[in-house]
């Protein structure tokens, strides 16, 4: 049986070899995408998914 503490680890784990970018994005990386988002007066609707592809 996996420790609550290892746990966290195997799900990071198990979500990095999906992930084709091959890890788990920074908190910085998202902030530069809302930020490109909220910066930009001509963008009035859209879905940006920021999940380092893995949803392909």
């Amino acid at each position: 049986m996996v420790k609550y503490g290892n746990s966290i680890c195997v799900k990071i784990w198990r979500l990095k070899i999906r992930v084709p970018i091959g890890r788990v994005g920074k908190p910085e990386e998202v902030a530069e995408a809302v930020l490109s988002l909220i910066k930009n007066d001509f963008i009035t609707g859209a879905v940006l998914v920021v999940d380092g592809g893995y949803i392909l």
